[in-house]
């Protein structure tokens, strides 16, 4: 399941994770469920107003453009 880890920080909601199948491995203030475009670019995202959006001007990459970036 693809999820985001939320923590508070300076009184503010803070995605702090994103994956599939993670270990709950501190004391975060929410678990979200989401899919995996979301889940593999918090980087892009943040919450306003208690919601999940993406950042102004930010456009998410297709999953198929995810899935060619390798790693090293």
């Amino acid at each position: 399941m693809w999820s985001l880890l939320i923590k508070e920080i300076d009184r503010q909601s803070v995605i702090v994770k994103g994956g599939l199948n993670m270990l709950v491995d501190d004391n975060y203030s929410a678990t979200i469920i989401t899919d995996e475009q979301h889940a593999r670019q918090i980087d892009k995202l943040e919450i306003v107003e208690g919601e999940i959006k993406v950042k102004d001007g930010i456009e998410l990459t297709p999953l198929d453009v995810l899935n060619e970036i390798k790693v090293n």
